[in-house]
């Protein structure tokens, strides 16, 4: 009903990347965070809070992927 572009669908969308993460998935949850970042610079701009607070969170998670895959060769 809000469509794709919608501030409350790409929040939710956030919403469920960030909970992928926190359920182990760190993988699934950059890859959702990448394309969200996507959406967020086409529809809000650069600039906008909520892009910047995306560019920071998406850090996050490839960094704890990047981290588990480590870990992964170690094994």
């Amino acid at each position: 009903m809000l469509g794709p572009d919608h501030p409350g669908t790409l929040t939710t969308r956030g919403q469920l990347a960030q909970w992928r993460g926190v359920a182990g998935d760190a993988a699934a949850a950059a890859d959702a965070y990448e394309q969200l970042l996507a959406d967020y610079l086409r529809v809000l701009g650069p600039d906008h809070p909520d892009t910047l607070t995306t560019r920071n969170v998406l850090a996050h998670w490839r960094g704890r992927r990047a981290e588990s895959a480590s870990n992964n060769d170690r094994s």
